[in-house]
């Protein structure tokens, strides 16, 4: 909408050849008019305001539907997400909980052939020390600890499963204990200082493998050198 005001007041210019001339000079001024108030202020007018009512309410209610359809959209794909992110980590962790469980089994498996395998090897070398140790004995001419070695290293080479090892040591116990039944008196001597040294001594007789022909004569003068220093003991 344009406003315009006009100034009518007549102004007076000076006087030529006695004629003189009226002029008028208008001024026009322009003013600023919003567009956009003045379509809004027309539709306003041209609309009811009861339909305009319904209007507002219909585009606020729909805002509102557009901002709860927004909010829900985030909360699926938050769900989504957390959902995803979750099975990943599960997954994830089975098969690694697997991966893991095989791989320590063939791991524990390895370990424990190689514990054996150590176990093995150390029982072999006390079997090998005790029979160097049996045979500085016997050329000392100490009967009762080259018996005590020899029977050291039935033992040992049994546990390191050693058995050609375990029957030419019981081949020499038994020889070493014979040794020992022809002098009964040092036998007595070595056994009296030592507490239950006879129960120790028949415990280790299982190393000896049971399908050796020595192992029976073996038990048996044992037997006949613990009566003699049980003898021995009565009569002190």
């Amino acid at each position: 909408m344009l406003e315009t005001t006009t100034d009518t007041t007549p102004v007076v210019l000076n006087i030529v050849d006695t004629t003189v001339t009226h002029v008028h000079i208008y001024d026009t001024t322009v003013h600023h008019v919003n567009v956009y108030d003045t379509v809004v202020t027309h539709v306003y007018d041209t609309v009811p305001p009861e339909l305009i009512q319904v209007y507002e309410k219909l585009i606020t209610a729909q805002d509102d539907k557009f901002d709860y359809l927004l909010v829900g959209i985030g909360i699926v794909v938050t769900l989504i997400v957390i959902f995803v992110t979750w099975f990943n980590f599960d997954f994830s962790k089975r098969l690694f909980m697997s991966e893991f469980e095989e791989v320590f089994e063939k791991e524990k498996k390895d370990i424990k052939e190689s514990l054996n395998k150590l176990e093995l090897d150390t029982h072999f070398i006390k079997g090998e020390s005790a029979r160097v140790f049996a045979i500085t004995q016997r050329q000392d001419g100490i009967n009762v600890n080259e018996f005590l070695w020899w029977l050291e290293a039935v033992k040992e080479y049994s546990l390191a499963e050693r058995n050609k090892m375990v029957k030419k040591c019981t081949a020499f116990l038994l020889r070493a204990i014979k040794k020992c039944s022809k002098d009964k008196t040092k036998f007595y001597d070595y056994i009296k200082e030592r507490d239950n040294e006879c129960e120790k001594i028949k415990k280790d007789f299982m190393y000896i493998s049971d399908f050796s022909q020595e192992k029976e004569e073996i038990i048996k003068i044992f037997n006949e050198l613990e009566q003699y220093c049980l003898e021995q003991d009565k009569e002190q």
